[in-house]
């Protein structure tokens, strides 16, 4: 991914059903702001030989159009503290589960940073 990359991929999995992955496509809207806009179904296998596994940096929100996890339908994000694994999210209260590592944690703040790759 090169410093003026403008539309990228994030791997996430649904933290309803962990063994279902999904690529997040992300645009760069201005300076370091990303917006997701869309969402399909990926098998990881792929998403390592497409190259989704750099990072980016800023301030992540899903676009209004965004249809949500491709398993579950749901429209929020998250990312874990201890892995940094991104997962769908409901909005709901309490602790989510981690698919990609199984901590148990309260989502608060605002997502900052994600592994992505090129959209290609």
């Amino acid at each position: 991914m090169t410093e003026h990359s403008r539309v990228v991929v994030v791997v996430a999995r649904c933290s309803r059903q962990p063994g279902k992955a999904f690529g997040i496509r992300c645009e760069r809207s201005e300076g370091t702001s990303w917006s997701g806009t869309w969402a399909f179904a990926l098998r990881e296998s792929a998403a390592e030989r497409e190259g989704y596994s750099q990072s980016i940096e800023g301030s992540l929100s899903m676009d209004a159009a965004y249809p949500g996890c491709p398993s579950c339908m749901r429209g929020g994000l998250a990312v874990c503290g201890s892995c940094g694994g991104a997962s769908c999210w409901g909005g709901e209260l309490g602790e989510h589960p981690c698919p990609w590592c199984g901590t148990r944690s309260r989502v608060e703040g605002e997502i900052t940073r994600l592994r992505a790759g090129g959209d290609r």
